[in-house]
């Protein structure tokens, strides 16, 4: 479970879909959601919760969600109970008759070992959103070679080098934000697959010198390495399996400073993914302005500030 920060906060999850007619589309959203281990409909209506509510919009296309959502809950093994179903306006549903789809002959790229860093401080939609693309980036499905299970590798920033954050009396430990990140990805795993291939079976906690790593194992041969880092580089430069690095546009910087020390030491390259709205606290530490309503809404400095005052309230 994610910790809300503040009263009324919801906790989403937002998934895009195909529209069920187009078959065309839906064979090719197949394949890329095949590759990417992205879960469907019938995946979602078949995970092991219990929902209350279900929200359908009144239009053509709502409604074919709303069927196929049912029925996938009704053809479980033991049916699950969907709750009660509340229909909403659709408004005007526009289609491009001229719409074309894309071609690609590569598919979806991916990599059997990913690293992504962060203070990850009271977890937010930033962090949620970088975690999420991380996790898609790591091929974790039947067509990783036998011999290399594919591998998460998380960096979070040591507590030393966060005593001068604002607000630092409300940051989190080491150990809370690890916690915090592995409840969302084993979460977000979860939901990934009807089954219980990617089920935790034993998490490992090492030392390493000064450092501390949680290792989690999965059935399906999937490990993530929770790693405590005291610098911008961490395990990119300490481990050469690691091939694609995962960050926001404002921290490209630290990109390209990784892949020049992995140059000093004849590696390959790491290919560098973007994610553009990250938290903004970390974006202000690489000296990139953000934008004043992200900064609010998907910032760490923000949710301290407001545990804060509600603290001085009482």
């Amino acid at each position: 479970m994610v910790d809300l920060q503040f009263e009324n906060d919801i906790d989403a999850r937002v998934y895009l879909f195909h529209d069920p007619k187009e078959k065309e589309l839906e064979q090719q959203s197949s394949r890329v959601a095949d590759q990417a281990r992205w879960p469907n409909i019938p995946q979602i209506a078949r995970c092991q919760i219990q929902w209350t509510q279900l929200c359908s919009l009144e239009s053509e296309s709502g409604e074919s969600l709303t069927r196929l959502f049912l029925q996938a809950r009704e053809d479980f093994p033991d049916p699950l109970s969907s709750g009660e179903v509340l229909r909403l306006p659709g408004g005007l549903t526009l289609t491009d008759q001229d719409r074309k789809l894309g071609q690609s002959s590569g598919g979806f790229r991916q990599h059997l070992s990913v690293a992504v860093g962060g203070t990850f401080d009271h977890m937010h939609a930033g962090h949620k959103l970088l975690l999420t693309m991380t996790a898609l980036l790591c091929q974790t499905t039947s067509s990783s070679p036998p011999d290399k299970d594919p591998c998460l590798t998380i960096g979070i920033t040591g507590d030393a080098l966060l005593k001068n954050k604002k607000f630092r009396e409300h940051m989190e430990d080491w150990d809370q934000r690890q916690t915090s990140v592995k409840a969302f990805l084993n979460e977000l795993l979860q939901m990934d697959t009807p089954s219980h291939a990617h089920r935790s079976t034993k998490t490992s906690i090492l030392q390493h010198s000064q450092a501390r790593e949680v290792v989690e194992e999965f059935e399906s041969g999937l490990r993530i390495r929770y790693t405590e880092i005291f610098d911008p580089f961490g395990p990119t430069i300490t481990d050469p399996a690691i091939t694609a690095l995962a960050l926001s546009a404002e921290t490209r910087g630290g990109g390209r400073a990784v892949n020049d020390e992995r140059q000093k030491k004849g590696w390959d390259p790491l290919e560098i993914f973007e994610v553009d709205v990250l938290d903004a606290e970390e974006n202000a530490d690489s000296g990139s302005p953000a934008d004043d309503t992200f900064q609010k809404k998907l910032s760490s400095t923000e949710i301290r500030a407001q545990i804060h005052k509600r603290t001085i309230v009482k």
